[in-house]
């Protein structure tokens, strides 16, 4: 579903991701983690199509993306982004439509659905994310697990193939993080592959299957969260989880 090929990305004189390479199955939930600056989160932009890289290639859904290929981009990053969703870590819903409203408006302008089905649809999903009853309410009027419910079903709206989220319980409370492990993992039993960027380990422990770990820009740990976050081998993983 997703190949990263030696991925080099620069800022200047500054590299700040080298030579990064993984392969992420269909259906598999990938947590990538790491220090700040570990380039987690630029890494994240490289797979959207949202950064330019230096070098190397970026496959999603059988589309790639390629260092110095500017006309072949152009073809592949319709289809990335039509295969892949994204949930922003401050969700950044619509202030002025309603949960439903914020669901419909894609579906509508972009894929063109009849107003009736994305309706449809979005009250469909709604129930999915277990926010039918506040399809009419506006995001001042949600908390902030409600919202992100909410930016999952909008995600959810365009059919992607593979979700990639952004810090996902950065806002949450225990109780919240743990209703959205449960949330995620029916989404990855239906065959949803997941990508999320996260500092919470027990999160990351509790939905992954993998963890990818992120230090100075490199690939320093890969595997089960049980291999990679209770026994790390190497020096920046055990830094990173207070193990030194």
């Amino acid at each position: 579903m997703i190949r990263v090929e030696h991925l080099v990305k620069k800022f200047g004189a500054r590299t700040v991701i080298s030579d990064v390479a993984f392969d992420v199955p269909a259906g598999q939930s990938l947590a990538l983690v790491g220090p700040s600056g570990g380039g987690k989160s630029t890494l994240l932009r490289c797979m959207l199509g949202l950064e330019s890289f230096d070098g190397g290639r970026i496959t999603i859904a059988g589309a790639t993306l390629a260092a110095q290929s500017e006309r072949a981009n152009r073809v592949a990053l319709p289809q990335i982004r039509a295969a892949a969703g994204l949930v922003f870590q401050q969700w950044h819903l619509f202030a002025h439509m309603t949960a439903l409203e914020n669901i419909c408006e894609a579906p509508v302008h972009v894929r063109r659905l009849p107003i009736d089905e994305a309706t449809k649809q979005a009250r469909t999903l709604l129930e999915k994310v277990g926010m039918s009853h506040r399809a009419d309410a506006l995001p001042r009027r949600l908390s902030g697990g409600e919202q992100q419910r909410v930016a999952i079903a909008r995600a959810l709206a365009m059919e992607p193939r593979v979700l990639f989220m952004d810090e996902p319980t950065s806002a949450l409370d225990p109780e919240r993080v743990g209703e959205l492990v449960t949330l995620l993992r029916g989404l990855a039993r239906e065959g949803l592959t997941l990508v999320c960027i996260t500092h919470d380990i027990d999160f990351a422990a509790a939905l992954c299957d993998r963890v990818i770990v992120l230090a100075g820009g490199e690939l320093v740990e890969d595997g089960a969260p049980a291999e990679v976050l209770a026994a790390p081998k190497h020096a920046a993983t055990r830094k990173f989880l207070g193990r030194d």
